[in-house]
């Protein structure tokens, strides 16, 4: 079975008695996501800030949605396709430019319209594969995507696609 077609089953297919007998697993991926300093997710799906200084993480779109919704996320643009003046329904992986808390955030990527579930369960399964940083291509659909999962021991720090190519002719 694929990466993806693993990803999709275990987000979205688990009845609720499997997901009982699975529980002291789902307990050990919770905790891979937790370290000392920080929290990972925390990291990729709310966003920190470092010394006052710096964005880390927010790679998800809905919590950039929910900050952008209250005025506290100023939205400066994007890279995805070329010819395109916004994204539309088509874009599935984006790389923005956003201010946040008083703070420029240069560059950072997010899937687009996909669950939370689904990327946690992405991250978990590309984290698990590996000892080390990680950068797995993975296709999704009409996407080829590079999966980025940092390690901190054995947790994970920050984990995000990057968009490599696509099937569409109108990526740059």
């Amino acid at each position: 079975i694929n990466l993806s077609k693993f990803v999709f089953l275990l987000a979205f297919y688990l009845s609720q008695s499997e997901l009982f007998k699975q529980r002291k697993n789902l307990i050990i991926i919770l905790l891979i996501y937790c370290r000392l300093d920080s929290c990972g997710f925390e990291h990729v799906f709310v966003g920190e800030i470092r010394r006052g200084k710096q964005i880390l993480g927010l790679h998800n779109w809905v919590q950039f949605y929910l900050q952008e919704k209250r005025n506290q996320i100023d939205y400066k643009g994007y890279v995805a396709r070329k010819n395109k003046n916004r994204p539309d329904k088509d874009d599935q992986v984006l790389s923005l430019q956003f201010t946040w808390k008083g703070l420029v955030k240069p560059i950072g990527s997010t899937f687009i319209g996909v669950s939370p579930e689904f990327e946690f369960a992405l991250y978990t399964v590309v984290f698990l594969l590996s000892k080390e940083i990680i950068h797995e291509t993975v296709k999704i659909e009409e996407y080829e995507l590079q999966i980025v999962v940092c390690r901190h021991g054995r947790h994970i720090g920050t984990a995000y696609p990057v968009l490599l190519g696509t099937s569409s002719e109108d990526l740059y």
